[in-house]
């Protein structure tokens, strides 16, 4: 690679590493930067032959595009003056990012490098090699954010923290050796597909040798601990919803003359149950059938007697002696008709219709349910908690006569519409095909990342990190330590209906009602009572604690909802306050949960055992009154609605809509993306607009009004009478004592690390002795709340950028002051691909990674049949 011998291109390469440093992210590999950059590079080699300026007007376009490029750093102020204009003579120099601009401009200009030596061919850009300039900002949106997602699905599977993880990653891309062997075509990006990548991380990837190389090992180290995770199959028998009879076997010419079903007579019928309701519900339908008579009759009579005159001359005339008669026999006619039967108005006739209709058409899928209805289809089952569902056709026979089984094809599926499917009026086979399951442009919505994601839904195992059987794939999003995952919110499994009812089904609680939504109840009158707890020596502690009334609690979980009752308890050495949840389980016992992913706040305490280990005694104690008082058990990691503690498995099933780009639309769509930029770049070629790069955003007002960037901090007097002196924000001494200072002034009073780089900037983190003990996940959660960002999980610490406006709102972290002053960014203008793709996925997954289906994975396409 000869980016080093281009100026252009090796300020690109170190400005897009400070940016992503800015942005929080972990640092990139020269290689990962340098191989982007050419692969951009590879994807525009169409418009070196689009482009047609002759060679003095491509000089000129270059030139004019990094004055623009130079003018956009040289206003930011993110990056102090040294890092902008430094020079660095000599061997391995790093010269500043506007020095590298000047030297190009130079270049370009001369003609001649910095010895008066004409330019070679490594020292020049193509027009795909500019534009692959303008596009870097996507490293930053795409490619950082799919590496992030990479590390994670792997510290998962493996039970490590997310910090093990890029560790680990560092040390394999700080090896020493030659990766450069390599093809940056979409080959080797085609063929990175494995359980838990998804196919909008797949396209995003880097490939650069040293990328290459670390994913490579590291998936070798996820799969040999995956394979020795405790393993069970993710289709058992509890999990078959539907079996049917082969139209071509002999069963299906034998028919039962009194339930309808193919396979047995009426002799051996199995449905006579099902057979003696139906036979009420006809006898229902009589009367309501007569009642309606009955309706008309009394309608007709509800008439005046000169329009009941005139209607017994046009139809019956000389039948009745006068109007009076005529009433008479209708009234003795109506008495018949109802036979002892009560009238009813239109709207309770309607209302028993529908009762009678809805009570037929769930006997019938209830028939159906038992077997006995001729499909194309032998069997179908859905696992509920991962959301698979299989198909398997019957088997076939060919023109040879030779007897085959039919491949089962295979979906990932939401309870919702699988639901769907059951209470669909169309024959099961056809509700497949009508929601887009077996063919058409929604078959997308319902399949795997690629054939490995598909391959581990087949099975469930142990994930290291929850504890919960799961398919370790790209369903399952269990919270891992220092990782984004731990800032999801718990999906609202209690809102689906159809999930609970799903899932009662396979523990074979069918009772053939479809349950309903649980809804949550978290205003109560409360109360206040004395408490006895054992203490830190076992000895008796005497305590107040005021929450909920008993029976108000209980009545609500018994009506099948859930209580979020309000608690605050007392101790003499802490305080515990927060909400609970309390709800009655898919196995009918009622279950209490403190922690916040059970809905509600959780318990917290202000204990200092909590803020090391987000649990302590108080909260334990507190824990078992509540759930002697509220009659209930431990709920464990269970959630209202989801799988219960005794099942263990993880709710992974999709919940509600799904929508998702397969691998090969991402592709298509990026080509198209990539055309239309090399377009519009030959449209305006000396704009000097820098299409997808980063552009900065200045320092805001709370209002969000832009300002201009700040000379000094000076504390609130709203905050604080002490306000001590001045802060010279362009001084990093300055900012850099009164950040540690103002930290180490507030609980816990610790010292922590608050160290500036060469650049400007400033890292404050944990205080060195701490770290890689058992008590950096403590500290670093103290630093994250004193400076209230979650920021630290998985980090090197909070990042402050050398801008005047970065330290101002840092010293207002530090203080616990609120910020008036929002910090100047730099932000990355989209792809267009990327746009498109996040309209259409604006409705998806709902913070777990993508879902669907590719229909080029074995196992996705409906058999032969």
């Amino acid at each position: 690679m000869v980016c080093r011998e281009n100026k252009g291109r090796s300020f690109t390469i170190g400005f897009t590493k400070a940016l992503q440093r800015q942005m929080g992210g972990s640092a990139f590999h020269d290689a990962e930067v340098q191989s982007t950059q050419h692969e951009f590079t590879h994807q525009l080699e169409d418009m070196n032959r689009q482009f047609t300026q002759d060679p003095e007007q491509w000089r000129q376009t270059q030139i004019k595009v990094w004055e623009a490029v130079r003018q956009d750093v040289a206003d930011s102020t993110a990056f102090s003056d040294e890092s902008k204009y430094r020079v660095s003579p000599g061997r391995g120099g790093q010269p500043g990012y506007i020095t590298r601009i000047d030297q190009e401009l130079d270049r370009l200009k001369t003609g001649k490098d910095e010895h008066g030596k004409p330019l070679g061919p490594e020292q020049q850009n193509t027009p795909a090699q500019l534009a692959s300039v303008m596009r870097m900002g996507g490293i930053l949106e795409r490619i950082g954010p799919a590496k992030d997602n990479f590390l994670e699905m792997n510290a998962r599977h493996r039970g490590i923290s997310m910090g093990e993880a890029q560790r680990e990653w560092n040390t394999l891309m700080n090896r020493k050796g030659d990766f450069s062997n390599i093809s940056l075509t979409d080959d080797y990006r085609n063929s990175m597909k494995g359980a838990g990548i998804t196919a909008r991380d797949q396209s995003d990837l880097g490939i650069s040798g040293r990328a290459r190389d670390t994913m490579r090992q590291m998936e070798q180290r996820r799969l040999a601990a995956v394979h020795s995770h405790e393993t069970r199959p993710a289709i058992r028998p509890e999990h078959k919803l539907r079996s049917f009879i082969d139209p071509k076997s002999e069963g299906a010419q034998i028919r039962c003359e009194q339930c309808g079903q193919f396979g047995h007579l009426g002799a051996a019928c199995p449905n006579g149950d099902i057979v003696s309701k139906k036979k009420s519900l006809q006898q229902q339908t009589e009367i309501i059938n007569r009642t309606a008579e009955a309706g008309r009759i009394r309608k007709m009579l509800s008439r005046s007697d000169k329009e009941l005159q005139a209607g017994m001359d046009t139809h019956f005339p000389g039948q009745y002696e006068d109007v009076a008669a005529f009433r008479a026999a209708n009234e003795q006619r109506l008495s018949g008709v109802l036979a002892g039967n009560p009238e009813m108005d239109d709207a309770e006739l309607r209302d028993a219709q529908r009762q009678i209709s809805r009570q037929e058409k769930r006997l019938d899928k209830e028939l159906e349910a038992r077997g006995g209805s001729a499909s194309w289809i032998k069997d179908v089952s859905y696992n509920p908690e991962n959301g698979l569902l299989v198909v398997r056709p019957h088997d076939y026979t060919t023109k040879s006569g030779e007897r085959r089984t039919a491949r089962p094809f295979m979906r990932r599926v939401s309870p919702e519409n699988v639901q769907a499917m059951l209470d669909s009026d169309e024959a099961f086979g056809q509700a497949i095909n009508d929601l887009g399951m077996i063919r058409g442009a929604k078959l997308d919505n319902y399949g795997f990342e690629n054939e490995d994601d598909y391959a581990e839904s087949l099975v469930q195992r142990k994930c290291p990190s929850c504890g919960q059987f799961a398919s370790l794939n790209s369903g399952h999003r269990c919270p891992v330590p220092g990782s984004p995952s731990e800032e999801y919110k718990a999906r609202e499994l209690a809102a689906s209906s159809a999930y609970r009812t799903l899932l009662a089904k396979t523990k074979g609680n069918d009772g053939g009602q479809v349950a309903k939504p649980m809804h949550r109840r978290q205003s109560f009158t409360t109360e206040s009572r004395t408490i006895r707890v054992r203490g830190e020596n076992n000895e008796p502690v005497e305590g107040t604690i005021v929450t909920a009334r008993a029976a108000d609690v209980l009545s609500t979980s018994n009506g099948g909802h859930i209580a979020n009752p309000p608690v605050r308890a007392s101790y003499p050495d802490a305080t515990v306050s927060g909400t609970v949840a309390v709800w009655e389980d898919l196995d009918g016992r009622r279950v209490f949960s403190p922690h916040s992913a059970a809905g509600g706040r959780g318990l917290k305490c202000s204990c200092e055992d909590y803020s090391k280990r987000s649990w302590c005694r108080h909260i334990a104690a507190t824990s078992n009154v509540l759930a002697r008082r509220y009659e209930a058990g431990n709920a464990g990691k269970s959630q209202p609605g989801g799988p219960t503690v005794a099942d263990n498995v993880a709710a992974d099933a999709p919940i509600g809509a799904q929508e998702r780009l397969s691998y090969g639309k991402i592709q298509k769509m990026r080509a198209s993306a990539n055309a239309e930029f090399a377009e519009a770049y030959k449209a305006r070629p000396s704009s000097g607009a820098s299409m997808a790069a980063p552009a900065a955003l200045p320092p805001r007002d709370t209002n969000g009004n832009p300002i201009p960037e700040p000379t000094q901090w000076d504390r609130s007097l709203e905050q604080s009478k002490r306000t001590g002196k001045p802060v010279d924000l362009d001084d990093t001494k300055q900012v850099t004592y009164r950040v540690r200072k103002l930290l180490a002034g507030r609980p816990p009073r610790v010292s922590f690390s608050v160290r500036p780089d060469k650049d400007g900037g400033i890292t404050v983190d944990i205080p060195p002795k701490h770290r890689g003990t058992s008590q950096e996940s403590y500290y670093r959660q103290e630093l994250a709340t004193l400076l209230g960002t979650p920021a630290l999980k998985g980090r090197r610490g909070f990042y402050i950028a050398p801008t005047p406006s970065a330290r101002h709102s840092a010293l207002e972290r530090a203080a616990g002051d609120p910020e008036r002053i929002r910090p100047s960014e730099w932000v990355t203008r989209i792809d267009p691909e990327r746009a498109e793709a996040n309209r259409e996925r604006q409705t998806a997954t709902r913070g777990q990674n993508n879902q669907g289906a590719d229909p080029a994975i074995a196992g996705q396409s409906a058999a032969a049949r």
